[in-house]
């Protein structure tokens, strides 16, 4: 007998790095989730990972690269991603990044390595 549960998830992860990537592909709730938490820890595997992906889709430099809060404003700014007052709208500039990735036009991106598996064993 094989039992499919589409959708159901394990009420709790014991590894959040598993809980985040899942988060990440939109298998977790988008709302309980915090965006722009999401987006500042996936913005730090791109630069580690993927900064052509990040530099390509966005047109940022190299010299953003100091901290994902600068880069999430950095990409708020050059989407015009405003609130009154001309402050950068961070929550939806995470959105954006999160929702991009989701639909593929980040690139191909991996989030787990065979080596990232091995070492959580």
């Amino acid at each position: 007998e094989l039992l499919d549960t589409p959708g159901v998830l394990w009420p709790k992860f014991e590894n959040q790095t598993v809980a985040q990537n899942l988060a990440f592909t939109g298998a977790i709730k988008d709302s309980i989730l915090d965006y722009e938490d999401l987006a500042f820890n996936f913005i730090k595997i791109l630069t580690s990972k993927y900064p052509e992906n990040l530099i390509k889709r966005f047109n940022i430099s190299l010299s953003d690269f100091e901290d994902p809060n600068i880069i999430i404003e950095s990409i708020g700014k050059k989407r015009g991603i405003l609130m009154p007052g001309g402050n950068i709208d961070t929550e939806k500039t995470s959105q954006i990044i999160i929702n991009e990735f989701k639909s593929g036009k980040l690139g191909q991106i991996t989030l787990e390595s065979v080596d990232d598996i091995i070492d959580r064993k």
